[in-house]
């Protein structure tokens, strides 16, 4: 029926087998019903506009680095080139070129490449990001260890650290690289995997049609181990480590904590060690009985009058003077670490005083927010600041007798335009004390209020 009236198709003649088909048939929209649902396979890939953008953000980048490293050779005989060894820094720039040169790889899928050619470019990537990574922050972290040596010695014992000791280091951290990734590579290398997801309807079709959306994915068969091999081995050696700190008022309360640790701690395979954990019973009363070393299980744990932690020293009665002398004393040492520039003629007085600021100043102090000062502690702080002062102003000619004399406390402070080293604490620790108070129910503000 088209139209409202019945129309010959066509007619078939029984006798002869024969089908005489007459196309005079009109079709709903003008094509052919579907006699069931047609299911697509769609691969979802990575969008061309961002594709380009952040290749473009990538050969930025890259050019970037290469135009430092024409600047890191072209001035390598400068003195301020050559005390941050050109050659560190000329590989840690090739690392950063390594891992922006991997974004293109990251962008590589089924829209580029056909699925043979896809797991090379999965064992590309992985290369590509490792040995960058690598590259990168394993020449910073020799650099890094290198001030380390020289700013927490003192001045006698600071030995010149050879270049060939910071290269071995960078090598040491790309061997152990390089041997995981052909392991990876030879045992179980990389290959291509399709996430397939739940049928969608079209966006735009009266068809009775159906989306399966997929996804490319480079895995292997111990994905998560080679990752965690990678990852969490060698580049979390070159992160940090944290640290646990247990609290508790009396002692059976910190025997009941570490009990509960030590059980956590064995669920998931990880061990306490006890000869790296110490105990510590702090009070001020000097006539508190010390109960030596706890015992927790068949593990004993040593009690010690200080420790370290975070950066801090932490003393059995509670006395912040130890902290203090020692941030001193490294507040020196890294006074004699820049004590040529502090006097030298070609840096202004302003930017002997922002060096002082960020080099110094910051060392000494750290952890500040926690400090009790006494006036003895007070007149300490005073004198290291005014000894650096001293140094960055230089002395001042006598009107009178036309000698040479060091400038005087008054005459400092008038020349120092930012508030004394005193006067910084004690904003610190009502900056820290706001902090404390606005946070919930926690130990912090439990003892700012006494509680």
């Amino acid at each position: 029926m088209i139209n409202g009236t019945y129309v010959k198709l066509g007619y078939y003649d029984t006798q002869s087998d024969n089908l005489t088909w007459l196309n005079r048939e009109k079709w709903s929209g003008g094509k052919v019903p579907q006699d069931r649902t047609i299911v697509r396979q769609v691969l979802r890939t990575v969008s061309l506009p961002l594709f380009i953008c952040m290749w473009t953000i990538s050969c930025i980048g890259i050019m970037a680095a290469i135009a430092l490293i024409v600047f890191n050779i072209w001035y390598r005989h400068r003195r301020v080139i050559q005390s941050s060894h050109p050659v560190c820094n000329t590989i840690m720039l090739l690392g950063v070129c390594t891992c922006l040169w991997s974004v293109f790889l990251l962008g590589l899928d089924g829209q580029f490449v056909s699925p043979r050619v896809y797991p090379i470019v999965c064992q590309a990537r992985a290369w590509l990001l490792c040995i960058g990574f690598t590259l990168a922050y394993g020449a910073m972290f020799s650099k890094v260890w290198r001030v380390h040596r020289l700013t927490t010695k003192a001045k006698s014992e600071v030995k010149k650290v050879e270049p060939w000791k910071l290269y071995l280091m960078v090598t040491g951290f790309l061997l152990v690289d390089l041997v995981l990734l052909l392991t990876w590579q030879l045992y179980d290398p990389l290959q291509r995997r399709i996430e397939v997801f739940p049928l969608e309807d079209p966006v735009s079709t009266e068809d009775d049609i159906k989306i399966r959306p997929e996804l490319e994915h480079c895995e292997s068969e111990n994905n998560n181990v080679w990752l965690g091999l990678g990852i969490d081995g060698l580049h979390q050696l070159l992160v940090y480590a944290d640290d646990e700190n247990m609290l508790g008022e009396n002692p059976q309360t910190i025997r009941e904590n570490t009990g509960i640790l030590l059980e956590a701690s064995k669920e998931i395979g990880l061990e306490v060690n006890p000869e790296k954990t110490k105990y510590v019973n702090m009070s001020r009363d000097q006539n508190i009985v010390r109960n030596g070393n706890i015992k927790i299980g068949n593990l004993s744990f040593e009690e010690v009058e200080k420790f370290r932690y975070l950066g801090a020293t932490v003393t059995n009665i509670n006395d912040t003077w130890e902290e203090i002398k020692r941030r001193i004393n490294m507040g020196n040492a890294c006074y004699y670490s820049v004590e040529k520039l502090l006097s030298s003629s070609l840096l202004s007085k302003n930017l002997k005083v922002r060096i002082y600021k960020t080099v110094i100043l910051s060392v000494v102090l750290y952890g500040c927010e926690t400090w009790t000062l006494t006036l003895r502690e007070e007149q300490r702080l005073r004198i290291f600041e005014n000894k650096v002062l001293r140094k960055i102003f230089g002395a001042k000619r006598d009107e009178v007798t036309g000698e040479w004399r060091k400038l005087h406390n008054t005459e400092l402070h008038a020349l120092y335009p930012s508030p004394d080293i005193i006067r910084k604490i004690k904003s610190r620790r009502l900056r820290w004390a706001g902090h404390v108070a606005h946070m919930g129910t926690c130990v912090s503000r439990h003892t700012l209020h006494l509680k």
